[in-house]
């Protein structure tokens, strides 16, 4: 028979049965004050996962009253993208006792809106039971929130690896790259995987600049202060050189070393717009100078010419008083042919400007070497051996035979001179090209026939420094006294004007070569020859002379009555105009100077056509920018003469509008 307990031990159980009660009074309690007060969501339940109890949050949380969120199911809770099947897998590790924490996309059944939750869930004992509690907090926003900061990386990501070149190296001149972007890959050449690990001195930091780029590093590490951003050259792995503008910034990241981050700006092609830029204003600079030249040229033209005229002139006339072959006569030819020298100076001078104002026709460049060719040849040293290839059916070139003369003379000179006091050849050649489009001679010339003229030496060859100066006016390698710099020039402006190139190839010790190309004319007309034994033409017809320079004036009165002109002249284009305002019908025709004071020839002829239309003008002039033949065509003036003009040109041109007129 089982002893009774003794008093003091039912006194020790009443004690620990009062005690266990205590602790479960106070565990409901604390229970209840936690699903009362919390701020998260509670769920009870079974362990078969039905919802036992729920406190108010939970209710607020997902829109339902106590009574409907005891007739739920975790699945009605739940989004549809949630599928339970995770949650049944896990299941079996609440009921061994293991506390999960997981996040949650929930639902709220009524409106089906879906939020995002975090659900921590524990096996607790209860009343001697089991059960399960589950505390959900409503984490919308703050996965709101790490979205918005995954897009703001992503973004931030994307616009570092395509920016401009960036890489970050830990500081210091011994650092190492720690990122290296897509765009420095291409900028540089190296790859990700080749550039981290290794320093930036070693990748793309020219050898020369080395020193200096590690004694700023070291400077910097010692006071601290910026590299400033800047122009640099850096080196690309093939070895090619990349201007770039480079930025830098020592970043300070917690619990790290300091890095240096560099953000370099490709400027390449601002580089090349730069050149690009710099070339043009050069080309606009020598426009510029050129047409400073032309319009000086201009001056000396007008004033050299009204110098000529009356020598010329005058030289003519006194000519025809005096036989052949007399000593007065030969010393007027001595006369006349230094006037004719002036007067192709002059020719020389327009042509810098491209105004020379000759009227082109065609010339077959072979005539004019053969000429050239027996000039050169009494004045080139014995030393120097001239050779000539030319083409005799080569096509004829629309051209002042003139300035043909100058192309060609010019050229041999300048040969004969690199030659100097050396033994050495000179090769004339002419022949006739078709240039294809594929044939890039250059930009300015089209797909066409052209005559070729090339003249090579064997001398010492052009200083590449010095080939874009060539045919600069006044630009020369010869000695003071022995060149005026104006003869390439000249040749360069003749050229340009009939629509040719001139193209030079040289090497130094080896020689030069000038070739030039002028359009040939599909019909080669053939050249008149001037007959200088054929009478001026004559006449009786009332004539108006007006010109400000009294030598002229005197020379066309006696030129003019000497062919049976009746001649009124006046120095004056307004007193002119008045003479003529007086009577319009008393003159059969008006030759004016372009160039005087107070009206220009240019007025004064639409003036005088303004009274009287029919009223034949011809203008003469040393040179003027603003009128040309056509020019005066337009005007309504038949006739236009440059100065110096011959007085064949004067009596011709006199005669033949006159003879118009009457027609």
């Amino acid at each position: 028979m089982a002893e009774k307990p003794t008093y003091e031990e039912l006194e020790r159980r009443i004690q620990e049965l009062e005690k266990a009660e205590s602790e479960r009074n106070l565990a409901e309690e604390r229970l209840k004050k936690i699903f009362d007060n919390t701020q998260d969501a509670i769920f009870i339940h079974d362990l078969e996962g039905n919802i036992l109890d729920v406190n108010d949050k939970m209710c607020r949380m997902y829109g339902l009253t106590k009574e409907e969120a005891l007739e739920v199911t975790i699945e009605d809770l739940s989004s549809s993208n949630m599928p339970m099947k995770d949650l049944l897998e896990r299941w079996p590790k609440v009921l061994n006792g293991e506390k999960l924490l997981f996040e949650w996309e929930a639902c709220r059944p009524k409106d089906e809106s879906v939020f995002n939750v975090e659900v921590s869930i524990q096996k607790i004992s209860f009343h001697d039971k089991n059960i399960v509690l589950a505390n959900v907090r409503d984490i919308t926003a703050r996965k709101r929130t790490e979205k918005s900061l995954e897009e703001s990386e992503e973004r931030f990501r994307t616009l570092m690896e395509n920016i401009d070149a960036v890489a970050v190296q830990s500081y210091g001149p011994d650092g190492t790259t720690q990122y290296w972007n897509a765009a420095s890959e291409k900028l540089y050449g190296y790859s990700r995987q080749e550039a981290i690990g290794r320093n930036l001195l070693d990748l793309i930091i020219p050898s020369e600049m080395k020193g200096a780029v590690v004694k700023e590093m070291r400077e910097m590490a010692e006071s601290g202060r910026y590299i400033p951003s800047g122009e640099m050259v850096l080196m690309h792995k093939n070895g090619s050189r990349v201007p770039v503008i480079s930025h830098h910034a020592i970043v300070k990241v917690p619990e790290r070393e300091q890095e240096l981050f560099c953000l370099d700006v490709d400027i390449t092609e601002r580089k090349q717009a730069e050149a690009e830029k710099e070339k043009l204003q050069a080309q606009l600079n020598q426009t510029q100078k050129m047409e400073s030249i032309g319009s000086l040229a201009g001056g000396i033209a007008h004033d050299f010419n009204n110098i000529l005229f009356p020598i010329l002139g005058n030289c003519q006339l006194i000519l025809d008083d005096f036989e052949p072959g007399s000593p007065e006569h030969e010393s007027l030819k001595a006369i006349m042919n230094a006037g004719e020298r002036g007067k192709a100076l002059v020719q020389q001078i327009l042509a810098i400007g491209r105004q020379s104002g000759q009227q082109p026709i065609p010339v077959q460049i072979q005539m004019v070497l053969k000429e050239v060719l027996k000039l050169i040849r009494s004045t080139t040293p014995a030393n120097v051996h001239i050779t000539k290839d030319i083409q005799k059916d080569c096509g004829a070139v629309h051209a002042d035979p003139t300035q043909i003369h100058q192309i060609t003379m010019n050229l041999i000179t300048n040969a004969s001179h690199a030659l100097e006091d050396d033994l050495g050849e000179i090769a004339v050649r002419l022949k006739e090209v078709e240039l294809e489009a594929e044939d890039f001679i250059s930009e300015n010339l089209e797909p066409g026939r052209y005559a070729m003229l090339t003249v090579s030496d064997t001398g010492s060859g052009i200083s590449p420094d010095i080939m874009d100066k060539l045919f600069d006016p006044y630009f020369t390698t010869k000695e003071q006294g022995k060149g005026t710099g104006l003869g390439l020039s000249v040749v360069h402006g003749i050229v340009k004007s009939y629509g040719g190139e001139i193209k030079v190839y040289s090497e130094l010790g080896k020689g030069t070569s000038f070739h030039v190309y002028l359009p040939v004319i599909h019909k080669a007309a053939e050249i008149e020859e001037t007959r200088e034994n054929r009478p001026l033409p004559t006449g009786n017809e009332r004539i108006l002379v007006v010109d400000d320079e009294a030598p002229i004036i005197r020379l066309e009165e006696t030129l003019l009555t000497k062919l049976g002109y009746k001649v009124t002249s006046r120095t004056g284009s307004i007193d002119a105009l008045e003479k003529f305002k007086m009577d319009p019908f008393k003159f059969d025709l008006v030759l004016t100077d372009m160039s005087m004071p107070n009206m220009t020839g240019e007025k004064l002829a639409m003036e005088l056509i303004s009274i009287r239309p029919d009223i034949p003008v011809i203008l003469c002039t040393g040179f003027s920018e603003r009128i040309d033949k056509e020019k005066a065509e337009a005007l309504g003036i038949k006739g236009f003469l440059m100065k110096p003009v011959v007085n064949r040109d004067i009596a011709q041109t006199i005669r033949k509008v006159l003879d118009e007129a009457k027609s």
